[in-house]
């Protein structure tokens, strides 16, 4: 069977379907989709991975998402996993050829992160700057996350986030931790014995940029914090614990490379970079 489809398997609807739709016009390949509602949804993938020239896989740990990863590995067939992404995050995807967080492109070497990519990680640095001028109170900042996301199931150490808190605590001492509950969580973290902030208060950065630094498992906000300036002490397996502090800068460029605005963005000048195209696919289209 020639492989020749743009398949895209998750979330529906033109919130989710713009960004693979561009993605299949830029080479001339006609795009499907399979959603996990589908009647048949299972037996409509398998059919599909079986047409597939390149796959857009969302999350990549959740329901059936991770078989086609491993479909795609065995099979050699180019896929990326996308996500929400971040500055800010109701616009933009991450959109990555390996995975997240752990899986990521970003746990490997940085030598495609170029300079144009550092030099626009340090012009958005410096507009958040401006917007959420930085200081040092002495405080942590811990970023919290839900409770079952899958990214903390597979890459963190921690069986709750209370554990998590509570080992924090222990090492930086209770009178310097902040915990931030996640905007959509539902625990409050009142009897930790650390201060608790009220997301809906204050925005993150407006919080990340008054403390000492900012310490997470696998949060996006820990590239926010980083690109804002800030240390950032990562405890998941996470690009900003596989590199040094050092290092932190070209992370966070690679991390903004990899990210797209919803409406517009394109991925497949992103991905030809990794020399990373559709299977059996025409050149790329130029822009109109």
């Amino acid at each position: 069977m020639k492989r020749s489809v743009v398949f895209h398997l998750g979330p529906g609807g033109d919130h989710y379907d713009r960004v693979p739709k561009r993605y299949a016009a830029d080479y001339g390949l006609p795009y499907k989709f399979a959603s996990k509602s589908e009647p048949a949804y299972r037996k409509k993938v398998s059919g599909l991975l079986d047409e597939a020239a390149f796959v857009f896989v969302w999350n990549g740990l959740q329901n059936h998402t991770p078989l086609a990863v491993e479909y795609c590995k065995r099979n050699g067939v180019p896929y990326c996993v996308f996500e929400y992404g971040m500055l800010p995050q109701s616009d933009t995807f991450f959109i990555d050829p390996c995975g997240l967080v752990g899986r990521s492109k970003l746990m490997g070497e940085l030598s495609w992160v170029t300079k144009q990519d550092i030099e626009a990680m340090v012009a958005k640095r410096e507009l958040l700057q401006k917007q959420h001028p930085i200081s040092d109170n002495g405080d942590i900042l811990l970023v919290m996350q839900i409770w079952q996301d899958t990214q903390v199931l597979y890459n963190t150490p921690y069986r709750t986030m209370y554990d998590f808190v509570y080992h924090m605590g222990e090492v930086f001492g209770k009178d310097r931790i902040v915990v931030r509950p996640h905007p959509q969580g539902e625990q409050d973290y009142s009897d930790t014995g650390v201060r608790v902030q009220n997301p809906k208060t204050i925005g993150f950065l407006d919080a990340a940029s008054a403390v000492h630094s900012v310490v997470g498992l696998t949060s996006t906000c820990l590239y926010e914090a980083g690109i804002l300036g800030k240390a950032v002490l990562a405890l998941g397996d996470h690009p900003m614990r596989q590199h040094t502090y050092a290092e932190h800068d070209r992370v966070c460029a690679g991390q903004l490379a990899l990210t797209i605005n919803r409406g517009t963005g394109r991925v497949a000048p992103i991905f030809e970079r990794f020399g990373i195209r559709p299977l059996c696919s025409q050149p790329l289209r130029s822009e109109s």
